[in-house]
């Protein structure tokens, strides 16, 4: 019975496999990009700072991570990056055309996906920022998606680098403020 109706069986696969082929067409790739941090402890020993600066605290490891974890995920961060990189970005080059766009196209017909534009990979790769951390490690795993490659990296990394920006310029202004309190220090010891 099934070797009389082989070529309705063949048919029907042809068909499903055509209709499974085309609902895939019309989805937009999305890519994920993962990047990794280390986050340092700030060495409160050196030259005993933790009794000279009363803002030198010393956290356990899981505050530690959980707040570096939130600075990461700040909106104010992420709005920075967000807009430096629509502000910086090129516009992202058309995807190449595949066999059943080009032919809608040799049709007259317009494509059945719309390509994605930079502003919206942007705005992806900001709403789907992930911040995890192992085992509570000092590792920090970032990652984000994007409807380009090359997008969802840039975030992850513009991210990364304003993160050590802030926590270079924070350490900075810490350091002045250490320097300005040792400096008043030792001008009332000389004055006694």
């Amino acid at each position: 019975l099934l070797f009389r109706k082989k070529w309705l069986i063949l048919l029907a696969g042809a068909i499903g496999a055509t209709l499974g082929y085309l609902a895939v067409i019309p989805q937009t790739p999305i890519y994920r990009s993962s990047a990794s941090l280390e986050v340092l402890e700030v060495n409160s020993s050196f030259l005993n700072l933790k009794s000279l600066d009363p803002t030198v605290e010393h956290y356990s490891l899981e505050t530690r991570i959980h707040t570096e974890m939130k600075m990461l995920q700040s909106q104010s961060l992420v709005r920075q990056v967000e807009e430096q990189m629509i502000l910086t970005g090129t516009p992202l080059a058309p995807p190449p055309p595949d066999p059943v766009t080009t032919f809608l196209s040799n049709l007259g017909m317009p494509p059945l996906r719309t390509p994605p534009t930079r502003l919206a990979a942007v705005k992806m790769a900001a709403t789907t920022l992930q911040i995890r951390n192992q085992d509570l490690t000092r590792i920090l795993e970032i990652s984000c998606e994007a409807t380009d490659p090359k997008t969802a990296s840039d975030f992850a990394n513009a991210l990364i680098q304003g993160y050590i920006s802030s926590t270079v310029d924070s350490r900075l202004d810490n350091a002045q403020r250490t320097k300005e309190w040792l400096d008043r220090q030792i001008e009332e010891v000389r004055q006694k």
